[in-house]
């Protein structure tokens, strides 16, 4: 898929039943949203999301925290945004994430160390939502 073109297409799977959906969404009007108390594993998720986005669309992608009006925001993490939404990570097994893509929006999250540095090699620590963002780019 060419993401230089006007808008990016995102296609969600058919999970559970659900007819699959697809969003366009404007190339240069995509945001990263974190929490400001975000844990260190999301933070990393948002670098590598801003990262890799940027890469694929040759547009910089801002990491903000909090949603921009008139933005598409992809929102990670386990955070108010991603509950009142009804995603919860924490009933799924480990290293598993939700994702959730609408118009108005993205949401991915997973189970994540609260302490834990994801870039270690060192230790074996929860860090789902850094899933989520590789198996969300790698789909869609």
């Amino acid at each position: 898929m060419n993401v230089k073109l006007a808008a990016a297409i995102f296609a969600a799977g058919a999970v559970a039943g659900c007819a699959p959906q697809t969003v366009k969404v404007p190339v240069g009007n995509i945001e990263v949203v974190i929490a400001p108390d975000a844990p260190p594993a999301v933070r990393f998720a948002a670098g590598e999301m801003k990262s890799l986005l940027g890469r694929m669309s040759g547009t910089e992608v801002p990491v903000v925290t909090a949603p921009t009006a008139g933005r598409y925001p992809i929102v990670l993490g386990t955070n108010a945004w991603s509950v009142a939404a009804g995603l919860r990570p924490e009933t799924l097994k480990r290293d598993s994430y939700c994702v959730l893509i609408s118009e108005k929006g993205a949401l991915i999250a997973g189970c994540d160390d609260p302490k834990a540095d994801p870039a270690s090699p060192v230790g074996y620590t929860e860090r789902a939502t850094l899933f989520g963002v590789y198996g969300f780019l790698d789909r869609h």
